[in-house]
């Protein structure tokens, strides 16, 4: 997006080159912001990016092979609340170049909040006496639907592997999938490629500086005012990217706190499988029926005392009541 809420709290901007590559470009009529914190357009800035729509449509129709004009009004329509048209521009640009992560991470979702707001409409509609027959009509939304934002997921991380957000992204749809271990796997990869944005940015600063350095050692009929400025630059903005993937890096909260509410997730959920094995003991009244015609040969019992390991031997009719197993005190 364009525009992000301010926070008194959390003032990191997320960081990755080719977005910030993207922005030097200034191919957008705005910088491009990475934020989980999106801010509500204004009625000004709505009007804004409908002209935008109108400017791009133009550009497309001069050059419709070009994706990335593509994108820039899948944006726009996004912005302005219109899914489909945005989600058509999306994909427009994916098939004009396959290799444009940016487009695949967008239109995953596109489709996440159209899926969500499908979910939140059938819920409201839901057992309304006066709800239209049309919003009832809507099919529902089901894991196969989620299954599509995951592909895109999936190929933004083929794609850009060091995009930390495609991870984070993926992670939270098998979240909400109850793939929790999945989710597990992909928050921990997204902290591994912090780290690993530090060490590439750091490399790239450090070749910079060490070109600039040669350049310095130049006498000074070698010397260029031109390539002097433009290693400077270059320099600067490396040093930039460093530092902008160290405060990324460092900003760890939403991570740390989506890896350890799905730690506690899978807890419950592995205690809720437990629980479900005893529910057919609890609905038979806690009568046991053996699937095997068979026979207790013995039973151990200490009166007033404590029971022995083995409290039961079984032996199996089928086999001639050969010994087959025993229940014990571990696993009753």
């Amino acid at each position: 997006t364009y525009y992000e809420k301010l926070s008194e709290v959390k003032r990191i901007v997320h960081f990755h080159k080719y977005i910030e590559e993207l922005n030097h470009s200034k191919l957008f009529p705005k910088p491009l912001r990475i934020t989980n914190m999106e801010a509500p357009l204004t009625e000004e800035q709505v009007r804004f990016h409908f002209a935008l729509v109108d400017s791009h449509t133009s550009d497309i129709v001069a050059d419709d092979k070009d994706a990335k004009k593509r994108f820039l009004r899948g944006l726009d329509f996004y912005l302005v609340q219109d899914f489909a048209s945005s989600i058509d521009d999306f994909t427009q640009a994916i098939l004009l170049d396959d290799k444009f992560f940016p487009a695949y991470f967008m239109r995953a979702l596109v489709r996440y909040k159209q899926l969500e707001y499908k979910k939140a409409e059938a819920e409201l509609t839901e057992g309304v006496p006066g709800a239209s027959s049309d919003s009832k009509k809507q099919p529902e939304v089901t894991s196969i639907d989620y299954d599509i934002v995951k592909n895109d997921l999936d190929h933004v991380i083929q794609l850009a592997p060091d995009f930390v957000y495609g991870y984070y992204n993926r992670a939270n749809v098998s979240s909400m999938l109850k793939d929790y271990r999945g989710a597990l796997e992909d928050y921990n990869k997204a902290i591994n490629a912090k780290k690993q944005a530090v060490q590439g940015a750091l490399n790239e600063m450090n070749t910079a500086k060490q070109a600039l350095d040669n350049y310095s050692k130049l006498s000074d009929e070698e010397k260029d005012p031109g390539i002097e400025e433009s290693l400077y630059s270059d320099y600067q903005s490396k040093k930039s990217m460093y530092d902008a993937a160290v405060s990324e890096s460092n900003d760890t909260v939403d991570l740390d706190r989506a890896l350890q509410d799905t730690k506690d997730s899978l807890k419950i959920d592995e205690y809720n499988k437990e629980l479900a094995k005893l529910q057919p003991l609890l609905e038979a009244g806690g009568k046991i029926t053996s699937e095997k015609e068979g026979i207790i040969t013995s039973v151990f019992a200490e009166n007033g005392g404590v029971t022995t390991d083995t409290i039961a031997s079984i032996a199996d009719k089928n086999e001639g009541y050969k010994f087959i197993g025993e229940i014990d005190k571990e696993n009753r």
